[in-house]
Protein backbone atom coordinates (compact mmCIF):
# COMPACT_ATOMS: atom_id res chain seq x y z
CA UNK A 1 0.00 0.00 0.00
CA UNK A 2 1.37 3.38 -1.02
CA UNK A 3 1.47 6.03 1.68
CA UNK A 4 -0.30 9.32 1.08
CA UNK A 5 1.88 12.38 0.45
CA UNK A 6 2.64 14.51 3.48
CA UNK A 7 3.34 18.24 3.43
CA UNK A 8 6.68 18.89 5.12
CA UNK A 9 7.17 22.54 4.27
CA UNK A 10 5.23 25.38 2.70
CA UNK A 11 6.17 27.56 -0.23
CA UNK A 12 5.61 31.23 0.50
CA UNK A 13 5.55 34.10 -1.97
CA UNK A 14 7.66 36.74 -0.23
CA UNK A 15 8.17 40.37 -1.29
CA UNK A 16 11.64 40.64 -2.79
CA UNK A 17 12.53 43.71 -0.74
CA UNK A 18 12.04 41.67 2.46
CA UNK A 19 14.60 38.99 1.49
CA UNK A 20 18.27 39.57 2.37
CA UNK A 21 21.03 37.69 0.51
CA UNK A 22 22.51 36.13 3.63
CA UNK A 23 25.91 34.41 3.88
CA UNK A 24 27.01 32.78 0.63
CA UNK A 25 30.13 30.75 -0.14
CA UNK A 26 29.99 31.67 -3.81
CA UNK A 27 31.64 35.05 -4.19
CA UNK A 28 30.98 35.38 -7.95
CA UNK A 29 27.38 34.96 -9.09
CA UNK A 30 28.41 35.11 -12.74
CA UNK A 31 26.47 36.66 -15.63
CA UNK A 32 22.81 36.99 -14.61
CA UNK A 33 21.45 38.20 -17.98
CA UNK A 34 20.02 34.89 -19.22
CA UNK A 35 18.58 33.95 -15.84
CA UNK A 36 16.96 37.37 -15.48
CA UNK A 37 15.44 37.05 -18.96
CA UNK A 38 14.09 33.60 -18.08
CA UNK A 39 12.54 34.84 -14.84
CA UNK A 40 10.97 37.75 -16.65
CA UNK A 41 9.66 35.60 -19.51
CA UNK A 42 8.44 32.34 -17.94
CA UNK A 43 8.54 33.19 -14.25
CA UNK A 44 10.26 31.47 -11.34
CA UNK A 45 10.29 27.67 -11.76
CA UNK A 46 12.28 26.69 -8.66
CA UNK A 47 11.79 28.18 -5.19
CA UNK A 48 14.68 29.58 -3.22
CA UNK A 49 15.36 28.44 0.34
CA UNK A 50 15.18 30.95 3.19
CA UNK A 51 15.30 31.10 6.96
CA UNK A 52 13.80 33.72 9.25
CA UNK A 53 16.23 35.19 11.78
CA UNK A 54 15.11 37.04 14.89
CA UNK A 55 14.89 40.39 13.08
CA UNK A 56 11.70 39.31 11.29
CA UNK A 57 13.09 39.54 7.76
CA UNK A 58 13.90 36.60 5.50
CA UNK A 59 17.45 35.44 4.74
CA UNK A 60 18.59 33.28 1.82
CA UNK A 61 20.17 29.88 2.41
CA UNK A 62 20.12 28.80 -1.25
CA UNK A 63 19.15 30.69 -4.39
CA UNK A 64 21.45 33.71 -4.36
CA UNK A 65 21.71 33.80 -8.19
CA UNK A 66 17.92 33.62 -8.57
CA UNK A 67 17.53 36.38 -5.97
CA UNK A 68 19.99 38.67 -7.74
CA UNK A 69 18.53 37.86 -11.17
CA UNK A 70 15.02 38.58 -9.89
CA UNK A 71 16.14 42.04 -8.89
CA UNK A 72 17.70 42.50 -12.32
CA UNK A 73 14.49 41.32 -13.97
CA UNK A 74 12.36 43.72 -11.94
CA UNK A 75 10.38 41.01 -10.08
CA UNK A 76 8.58 42.03 -6.93
CA UNK A 77 8.22 38.61 -5.22
CA UNK A 78 10.03 35.28 -4.93
CA UNK A 79 8.62 31.86 -4.08
CA UNK A 80 10.57 30.38 -1.18
CA UNK A 81 10.73 27.29 1.01
CA UNK A 82 11.16 28.24 4.65
CA UNK A 83 13.62 26.26 6.75
CA UNK A 84 14.41 26.56 10.47
CA UNK A 85 17.15 29.03 11.30
CA UNK A 86 20.61 27.49 10.96
CA UNK A 87 23.92 28.04 12.67
CA UNK A 88 26.85 29.08 10.47
CA UNK A 89 28.38 25.59 10.27
CA UNK A 90 25.08 23.95 9.29
CA UNK A 91 24.49 26.60 6.61
CA UNK A 92 27.95 25.98 5.13
CA UNK A 93 27.33 22.23 5.04
CA UNK A 94 24.03 22.73 3.22
CA UNK A 95 25.51 25.09 0.65
CA UNK A 96 28.48 22.80 -0.02
CA UNK A 97 26.21 19.77 -0.35
CA UNK A 98 23.81 21.55 -2.73
CA UNK A 99 26.69 22.50 -5.00
CA UNK A 100 28.49 19.13 -4.88
CA UNK A 101 26.88 18.00 -8.11
CA UNK A 102 26.58 21.33 -9.90
CA UNK A 103 28.68 24.39 -10.63
CA UNK A 104 31.62 24.58 -8.25
CA UNK A 105 32.24 27.36 -5.81
CA UNK A 106 35.37 29.40 -5.78
CA UNK A 107 37.83 26.76 -4.44
CA UNK A 108 39.29 29.30 -2.00
CA UNK A 109 35.85 29.95 -0.49
CA UNK A 110 35.32 26.20 -0.31
CA UNK A 111 38.62 25.77 1.54
CA UNK A 112 37.80 28.50 4.03
CA UNK A 113 34.36 27.06 4.74
CA UNK A 114 35.74 23.53 5.15
CA UNK A 115 38.51 24.81 7.42
CA UNK A 116 35.87 26.46 9.61
CA UNK A 117 33.83 23.25 9.74
CA UNK A 118 36.88 21.27 10.86
CA UNK A 119 38.55 23.66 13.28
CA UNK A 120 35.69 25.85 14.49
CA UNK A 121 32.76 23.42 14.36
CA UNK A 122 34.91 20.44 15.38
CA UNK A 123 33.89 18.13 12.53
CA UNK A 124 36.29 15.44 11.31
CA UNK A 125 37.43 15.21 7.71
CA UNK A 126 35.30 12.08 7.23
CA UNK A 127 32.21 13.73 8.74
CA UNK A 128 32.58 16.74 6.46
CA UNK A 129 33.09 14.55 3.40
CA UNK A 130 29.94 12.56 4.15
CA UNK A 131 27.91 15.72 4.78
CA UNK A 132 28.89 17.53 1.56
CA UNK A 133 29.06 14.52 -0.74
CA UNK A 134 32.80 14.62 -1.41
CA UNK A 135 35.78 12.41 -0.59
CA UNK A 136 37.98 12.96 2.49
CA UNK A 137 40.92 13.56 0.12
CA UNK A 138 39.02 16.37 -1.59
CA UNK A 139 38.23 17.93 1.80
CA UNK A 140 41.89 17.69 2.84
CA UNK A 141 43.14 19.31 -0.36
CA UNK A 142 40.62 22.16 -0.26
CA UNK A 143 41.57 22.94 3.35
CA UNK A 144 45.24 23.03 2.31
CA UNK A 145 44.40 25.95 -0.02
CA UNK A 146 43.91 28.18 3.04
CA UNK A 147 47.72 28.30 3.30
CA UNK A 148 48.32 29.91 -0.10
CA UNK A 149 49.95 33.33 -0.34
CA UNK A 150 47.59 36.27 -1.09
CA UNK A 151 48.84 36.59 -4.67
CA UNK A 152 48.30 32.86 -5.23
CA UNK A 153 44.77 33.15 -3.86
CA UNK A 154 44.05 35.85 -6.45
CA UNK A 155 45.52 33.67 -9.21
CA UNK A 156 43.40 30.66 -8.23
CA UNK A 157 40.24 32.77 -8.13
CA UNK A 158 41.08 34.25 -11.53
CA UNK A 159 41.76 30.81 -13.01
CA UNK A 160 45.41 31.57 -13.73
CA UNK A 161 46.60 28.96 -11.20
CA UNK A 162 44.91 25.55 -11.06
CA UNK A 163 44.12 23.85 -7.79
CA UNK A 164 46.56 21.06 -8.67
CA UNK A 165 49.43 23.48 -9.31
CA UNK A 166 48.63 25.33 -6.08
CA UNK A 167 48.75 22.06 -4.12
CA UNK A 168 52.12 21.21 -5.67
CA UNK A 169 53.49 24.58 -4.54
CA UNK A 170 52.29 23.94 -0.99
CA UNK A 171 53.86 20.48 -1.05
CA UNK A 172 57.16 21.94 -2.23
CA UNK A 173 57.24 24.49 0.58
CA UNK A 174 56.60 21.89 3.22
CA UNK A 175 59.31 19.71 1.74
CA UNK A 176 61.76 22.63 1.87
CA UNK A 177 60.92 23.25 5.53
CA UNK A 178 61.43 19.62 6.45
CA UNK A 179 64.55 19.11 4.33
CA UNK A 180 62.89 16.71 1.92
CA UNK A 181 63.93 18.51 -1.26
CA UNK A 182 67.52 17.36 -1.45
CA UNK A 183 68.18 16.21 -5.00
CA UNK A 184 67.54 12.48 -5.20
CA UNK A 185 70.35 10.14 -6.07
CA UNK A 186 70.22 9.53 -9.79
CA UNK A 187 70.70 5.92 -10.80
CA UNK A 188 73.68 4.98 -12.91
CA UNK A 189 72.89 4.96 -16.64
CA UNK A 190 71.14 1.70 -17.45
CA UNK A 191 71.68 -0.34 -20.60
CA UNK A 192 69.62 0.90 -23.52
CA UNK A 193 67.58 -2.30 -23.56
CA UNK A 194 66.54 -2.08 -19.90
CA UNK A 195 62.70 -1.82 -19.89
CA UNK A 196 62.46 0.07 -16.57
CA UNK A 197 64.63 3.06 -17.48
CA UNK A 198 62.80 6.29 -18.34
CA UNK A 199 63.88 8.29 -21.40
CA UNK A 200 66.99 10.36 -20.74
CA UNK A 201 66.13 13.90 -19.64
CA UNK A 202 62.42 13.14 -19.40
CA UNK A 203 60.40 16.26 -18.57
CA UNK A 204 56.68 16.56 -18.00
CA UNK A 205 54.28 19.53 -17.77
CA UNK A 206 53.12 20.47 -14.29
CA UNK A 207 49.65 18.97 -14.70
CA UNK A 208 51.03 15.61 -15.86
CA UNK A 209 53.28 15.55 -12.79
CA UNK A 210 50.26 16.43 -10.62
CA UNK A 211 48.31 13.52 -12.13
CA UNK A 212 51.19 11.11 -11.43
CA UNK A 213 51.49 12.39 -7.86
CA UNK A 214 47.76 11.75 -7.35
CA UNK A 215 48.08 8.27 -8.86
CA UNK A 216 50.93 7.59 -6.42
CA UNK A 217 48.47 8.37 -3.58
CA UNK A 218 45.99 5.84 -4.96
CA UNK A 219 43.38 8.35 -6.14
CA UNK A 220 40.78 7.38 -8.74
CA UNK A 221 40.31 9.42 -11.91
CA UNK A 222 37.23 11.19 -10.56
CA UNK A 223 39.12 12.20 -7.41
CA UNK A 224 42.08 13.40 -9.45
CA UNK A 225 39.75 15.46 -11.64
CA UNK A 226 38.19 17.07 -8.55
CA UNK A 227 41.62 17.83 -7.06
CA UNK A 228 42.97 19.45 -10.24
CA UNK A 229 39.74 21.14 -11.27
CA UNK A 230 39.66 19.44 -14.69
CA UNK A 231 37.43 16.94 -16.48
CA UNK A 232 37.91 13.20 -16.09
CA UNK A 233 38.73 13.08 -19.80
CA UNK A 234 41.53 15.57 -19.13
CA UNK A 235 42.94 13.28 -16.45
CA UNK A 236 42.95 10.40 -18.95
CA UNK A 237 44.68 12.56 -21.56
CA UNK A 238 47.40 13.74 -19.13
CA UNK A 239 47.93 10.16 -17.95
CA UNK A 240 48.32 8.81 -21.50
CA UNK A 241 50.82 11.52 -22.41
CA UNK A 242 52.81 11.01 -19.23
CA UNK A 243 53.00 7.26 -19.89
CA UNK A 244 54.24 7.92 -23.42
CA UNK A 245 56.85 10.47 -22.33
CA UNK A 246 58.23 8.13 -19.66
CA UNK A 247 57.93 4.94 -21.69
CA UNK A 248 55.72 3.44 -18.96
CA UNK A 249 53.57 0.34 -19.29
CA UNK A 250 51.06 1.12 -16.54
CA UNK A 251 50.36 3.38 -13.55
CA UNK A 252 52.78 1.70 -11.14
CA UNK A 253 55.53 1.73 -13.77
CA UNK A 254 54.92 5.43 -14.51
CA UNK A 255 55.15 6.40 -10.83
CA UNK A 256 58.34 4.31 -10.47
CA UNK A 257 59.97 5.97 -13.49
CA UNK A 258 58.88 9.44 -12.36
CA UNK A 259 60.62 8.87 -9.03
CA UNK A 260 63.75 7.62 -10.77
CA UNK A 261 64.18 10.81 -12.79
CA UNK A 262 63.26 13.07 -9.85
CA UNK A 263 59.85 14.20 -11.13
CA UNK A 264 58.20 13.00 -7.91
CA UNK A 265 60.79 13.68 -5.20
CA UNK A 266 58.20 14.62 -2.55
CA UNK A 267 56.80 11.90 -0.32
CA UNK A 268 53.19 12.02 0.79
CA UNK A 269 51.86 11.58 4.31
CA UNK A 270 48.66 10.16 5.70
CA UNK A 271 47.80 13.39 7.49
CA UNK A 272 48.01 15.45 4.31
CA UNK A 273 48.87 14.05 0.91
CA UNK A 274 50.00 17.46 -0.21
CA UNK A 275 52.68 17.37 2.44
CA UNK A 276 51.21 20.44 4.12
CA UNK A 277 49.57 20.49 7.56
CA UNK A 278 46.31 22.25 8.18
CA UNK A 279 46.39 25.08 10.70
CA UNK A 280 44.88 22.96 13.43
CA UNK A 281 47.54 20.28 12.92
CA UNK A 282 50.60 22.50 13.28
Amino acid sequence: MTADPVAVSAVLRIPLDRIDPGPNLRTDLGDLTQLATSLRTIGQQQPVTVERPDDGRWQLVDGHRRHAAARKAGLTHLDAIVRPSLNAAHRDVIQLAIQAGSKRFDPIAEGQALHSLMFDAGMTREQIAAAVGRSPIWVRDRIALTHLEPDEVRQVRAGRLTVGEALLRLAGRRAERTGETAAPQRPAPAPAAAPTSPPSGARLPVQQIAVLAAIAEGLERTEIAARLGIAVAGVKSHTTRAYAALGARNAAHAVHLAHLVGLLPITTTEAGGTGHHSRGEQ
